[in-house]
């Protein structure tokens, strides 16, 4: 086996969701950002680009460490990624797909997956430097339920922050997100969930950073809401109950809710601008990689509340 190996940031089954249906094998459309349209023989340079989902969504040791004995290890946290979030996901994400209804098991698993999701890209690497995450967001957890206001709990979690001890121990950053993914999921099985479904010959897109929330880099804070593609035809909204980004378009009593061209642009808008460097789509045309490359061109200070760096 090659020294060289590609660590999957974004997973291959979830893809497949977004792939070309005409292909004969999965592949999917691959805009590049900042890079203008190519139609050329040269298929490396070509933008779009249909390429397969296994040969696509990464990087390159990602998912590297070395062991006590000196070793690099560079297989185990790919498989144990693929064991503990993507398989116990497909089976829900499948059902979501055909059109099924949203199970409270379901809803379990993926909270876990869409947390994953956000921590096993270039973001992660961020927030993952750090165990405090972990004893924060239980912190957090413990004042809501004690009935205070928002300035309250924000106060209090500012002492508790500066508080924390800087010598935590860690034995390594994958390890981390296994643990920040199980206690972030605990939270959203109180949010509201919904399923958005496009309109018709319209698609979603996804990317390098498939999962859209407001900004996540406060060690005290939690997103209000999410909006996490899981196809190229459904989208799932997760919110806490008093808030979500589209409540003038949406029935928060529906289960699913066909949404309309105008909350389909705001959806398309910034997942595309979402993106750190990959927007992956299921057809291609001129004119909508135009639209890709305008939205991936605005300044990242003006996509702060979407998850911007």
């Amino acid at each position: 086996m090659g020294a060289k190996r590609r660590h999957h940031v974004v997973p291959n089954f979830y893809l497949k969701g977004f792939t070309d249906p005409s292909a004969v094998k999965p592949k999917v459309w691959i805009y590049e950002k900042g890079k203008p349209y190519n139609d050329g023989p040269n298929q490396q340079k070509q933008n779009p680009k249909l390429q397969t989902t296994k040969s696509t969504g990464w990087i390159l040791n990602r998912y590297k460490f070395t062991k006590q004995d000196g070793t690099e290890e560079k297989t185990k946290y790919e498989d144990i990624l693929a064991k503990e979030f993507e398989q116990p996901a497909i089976e829900f994400l499948t059902s979501l797909r055909d059109d099924k209804a949203l199970t409270p098991s379901g809803k379990e698993r993926l909270s876990v997956y869409l947390i994953s999701m956000i921590l096993r890209g270039k973001l992660g690497q961020t927030m993952l430097s750090n165990r405090k995450f972990e004893r924060t967001i239980e912190r957090r957890r413990t004042l809501e339920r004690s009935g205070l206001t928002e300035p309250e709990i924000n106060s209090k979690m500012s002492v508790f922050v500066d508080g924390l001890e800087n010598d935590l121990k860690t034995e390594g950053p994958m390890n981390d997100m296994i643990v920040l993914s199980e206690v972030c999921s605990r939270l959203l099985l109180d949010y509201r969930w919904m399923v958005l479904l496009a309109p018709s010959k319209k698609f979603f897109p996804t990317s390098d950073r498939p999962v859209l929330c407001p900004t996540w880099n406060n060690l005290h804070t939690f997103p209000s809401w999410f909006v996490f593609p899981i196809c190229s035809r459904i989208c799932l909204l997760v919110c806490q109950n008093q808030f979500t980004p589209l409540q003038n378009w949406i029935d928060l009593l529906a289960d699913r809710w066909l949404v309309d061209d105008h909350t389909f642009k705001w959806l398309f808008d910034h997942l595309v601008g979402n993106a750190f460097s990959e927007v992956y789509y299921c057809e291609s045309n001129e004119s909508l990689v135009d639209r890709v490359n305008e939205l991936l061109s605005i300044p990242l200070e003006n996509l702060e509340l979407f998850g911007g760096p």
